[in-house]
């Protein structure tokens, strides 16, 4: 296993590491709900110049992908012919593509809902830089469905504290200032009621 985290968001299960076909990924950016800014061009020319350079180096973190199941396929509109979905490692999935690779090293997990995997989509950009990560609205629109969801479909209550405990779990890598205002917005758009201050 890479030195990726899968113990930051609960419900997801490492399976394992291996080369996958890149044809094989469904790769569209829109399957990554938590993440709807579009890669970065700079840091895109910075992983393929690296990989041209030293190829896929194994002590670095991998891109993460999930198994297609056929709810999956449905929810996404994803076409037959791919058997994974990218998770994280958008960037690095291009460079290889861009470099003409027919594979590379993945680490494959699996979700058990569709809110693990919403979670650690955010999870895993919130923790790049600024620039190039998660925004507040991004994570403002994550509480907001996990509200809409509800607690009987493995969201959460429309409360301060359960608002303020998913930033908590999901967004912890992020500043007490940033957390304070995803928390502030996530509360406005919700018509969440303040339990304390």
């Amino acid at each position: 296993m890479s030195v990726n985290s899968f113990r930051e968001v609960k419900g997801i299960r490492f399976v394992s590491s291996g080369k996958i076909r890149l044809k094989d990924i469904e790769f569209e950016g829109s399957n990554n709900k938590a993440r709807r800014v579009s890669l970065n061009p700079n840091h895109q020319n910075k992983v393929t110049e690296s990989f041209k350079r030293s190829g896929q180096k194994p002590y670095l973190f991998k891109p993460v992908i999930e198994e297609i199941t056929p709810e999956m396929r449905k929810a996404y509109n994803i076409p037959r012919s791919k058997k994974y979905l990218l998770l994280d490692g958008h960037h690095r999935y291009r460079a290889m593509q861009a470099l003409g690779w027919a594979s590379g090293e993945f680490d494959i997990v699996s979700c058990d809902s569709e809110r693990t995997r919403r979670s650690f989509c955010l999870n895993q950009n919130v923790i790049h830089d600024p620039s190039m990560g998660a925004s507040v609205d991004d994570c403002v629109e994550h509480l907001t469905w996990l509200i809409e969801q509800g607690p009987a479909n493995d969201g959460i209550a429309n409360t301060q504290r359960e608002v303020c405990a998913e930033i908590e779990n999901t967004m912890g890598a992020l500043g007490k200032i940033v957390k304070e205002q995803i928390a502030a917005e996530a509360l406005k758009r919700n018509g969440t009621k303040l339990q304390f201050k």
